[in-house]
């Protein structure tokens, strides 16, 4: 909030995960052809879904209601 009412602008990290993903992919299996879009799509989707969950209340498979 501080930074909000400092006229700051807040950012996801969210790339540089995925940036960080598939350079661990690359390191760990050597490949050069990592899924780069499969892995932004897959990310992408989980953030919604746990947006909605926060949204509605309604919890995931896993997941539990904080005390």
């Amino acid at each position: 909030r501080a930074v909000l009412d400092l006229d700051g602008v807040v950012v996801s990290g969210f790339a540089m995960l995925l940036h960080q993903a598939v350079r661990q992919v690359t390191l760990m299996t050597g490949r050069q052809d990592v899924p780069v879009a499969a892995m932004r799509a897959a990310g992408e989707a989980e953030l919604a879904r746990r947006n909605s969950c926060m949204i509605t209340g309604r919890v995931g498979a896993g997941e539990h209601h904080p005390a």
